[in-house]
């Protein structure tokens, strides 16, 4: 996570907010509020948002996105990485395209030492024609969305499917704009299990991770 939040305060645009949901960790198991704890002292716009107990992913973005004060909200997960620029092309675009619903970049996948392990996904028009015939590819980690369409559409949990995968039916169902920039603003750490390997083997494409 360290490395995440250090790629966000490098952002070349200096005017943001972080918000780190931290979903019930045991202190007795897990140093991570130790470094939260000097993380907000260091940077004051940083601040934490804490469950008492683990509620899971889904209610952390919501949680996240409830505490949000900016009208504007760039997604990151804990262990991706953000590219300088994110911010700065991502307010050109909010600024030129106001009707925007959601905004998404290219990405590139990474090992667990944030090496680049795959050329460059670049992002594609997504259809509900494509997504319920499961041949699209989106990265999670380059969104960004206004705050009132969040809130008018949160994330949902359903089992057995991802956050992100439920997000985007709902988004699509609800006919909302996406819009789209072919740059890579995000390096997105992949490991060898988890729903985003069972997803590429499904559309024909190798396995992301690389040792």
């Amino acid at each position: 996570m360290a490395e995440t939040v250090e790629s966000i305060r490098r952002q070349s645009v200096e005017d943001w907010e972080l918000i780190i949901v931290d979903d019930g960790n045991d202190p007795a198991e897990d140093t991570t509020g130790l470094y939260l704890d000097w993380l907000v002292e260091e940077d004051k716009r940083v601040s934490v948002v804490t469950h008492k107990k683990n509620r899971g992913t889904v209610a952390a973005r919501n949680t996240g996105n409830e505490a949000a004060t900016s009208d504007l909200i760039l997604v990151i997960d804990h262990d991706d990485l953000v590219h300088m620029h994110r911010l700065r092309e991502t307010l050109k675009h909010f600024k030129r395209n106001p009707g925007t619903d959601i905004f998404h970049t290219g990405w590139v996948e990474c090992n667990v030492t944030g090496d680049p392990i795959t050329e460059a996904f670049a992002p594609i028009r997504l259809t509900k024609k494509k997504f319920d015939a499961n041949q699209f590819l989106f990265c999670h980690s380059t969104a960004a969305y206004p705050k009132r369409m969040v809130t008018q559409h949160p994330y949902r949990e359903i089992e057995g499917r991802t956050d992100d995968h439920v997000a985007l039916d709902d988004w699509l169902n609800a006919k909302l704009k996406f819009r789209s920039l072919n740059e890579v603003m995000c390096g997105v750490r992949r490991l060898p299990m988890g729903q985003m390997q069972a997803m590429r083997a499904a559309n024909g494409l190798p396995p992301s991770w690389r040792e």
